[in-house]
Formats: C-alpha cells, sequence, structure tokens
C-alpha cells in the first residue's frame, strides 16, 4: 500500500518528480529514474553525409567497420554529426544519463503497465513522462480502458 501512494504521489502528489497531466478519471502510479552513463561513439560521415569505413581485411576502401568518434560528456558537436538532442543533467548540465519513467494504469484497478527508456533522455520525469502520458492518452483514446473491468480489444 506505502509503495502505490508513493507512485501515485510520484505523478500527482505536490513534489512528485513525474508530474503528470492523466486524462480525466485515470489515476496514474509511476516511478521515474535517471541511468547515469558515460561517453558514446557516433559514426565519421564524409562531407555528403555518407558514413565513413575502415579498409576491410582485403584492403577494399570503405568497405570495413564505420570509422567512429567517441563523444565524452559535455563534448560539442555538430547537427550533422549527431543531429538527435541528448540532455546533460547534474549542476553542470554535462553529465548524461537515460531517462526512465515505469508505472501503471489506472492505480486502483491496473489495466495497463508501461515502461518508458528514453536513451541520453536526462531526468526520468521531464521527457519520458511525456512519452507515458501520450501511451495512456492514446490507450484511452483506443478503448483500453473500461469502467474498471479488463481491456476493451480494438477492431
Amino acid at each position: 500500500k506505502a509503495v502505490k501512494t508513493g507512485m501515485i504521489n510520484v505523478v500527482a502528489g505536490q513534489s512528485g518528480t513525474g508530474k503528470m497531466d492523466a486524462p480525466p478519471g485515470i489515476t496514474v502510479a509511476a516511478k521515474t529514474g535517471s541511468a547515469q552513463t558515460g561517453k558514446f561513439s557516433i559514426p565519421l560521415r564524409g562531407p555528403t553525409g555518407e558514413i565513413l569505413h575502415e579498409p576491410d581485411s582485403t584492403g577494399a576502401e570503405d568497405k570495413g567497420r564505420p570509422l567512429r568518434r567517441v563523444l565524452e560528456p559535455g563534448t560539442k558537436t555538430r547537427p550533422s554529426e549527431a543531429p538527435w538532442f541528448y540532455q546533460g543533467v547534474g549542476v553542470d548540465g554535462e553529465h548524461l544519463a537515460h531517462a526512465w519513467y515505469i508505472g501503471y494504469a489506472p492505480a486502483d484497478h491496473p489495466q495497463i503497465a508501461f515502461c518508458v527508456f528514453v536513451e541520453f533522455g536526462g531526468s526520468g520525469g521531464q521527457v519520458s513522462g511525456a512519452i507515458a502520458r501520450d501511451i495512456i492518452e492514446a490507450c484511452v483514446k483506443h478503448g483500453y480502458f473500461s469502467n474498471g473491468t479488463a481491456p476493451v480489444a480494438s477492431q
């Protein structure tokens, strides 16, 4: 009971880390998390955006493994190198973390469970919580919640 109450407060409580505007009538129970990570690598690209490769075992140019550049936390990149957006955490914003958001709904009579993991998404509640909210809204839209009974299969 204490865990369930705590998970509900994560979403709807005064100081919850995973605040969400849940659809009307749906109480969500969730837990946020951040998994610290370190450096990662990206493929090196040529002037026209093609991925560059090492020579293969026979010496044929651009036929082997892709050439990669290792990025440490705080490394600045050009959009052409790392076109996705990743968020740093911590005081300086340069510590990398994966964002987690797990839970279930409705909290009093669970009908769905979810786990959202966003690589390099920063803190759990902000980025992955928004995705979880979209999942719950889609479940409402497609009839997965039905008056406290089992989910209704969409035809």
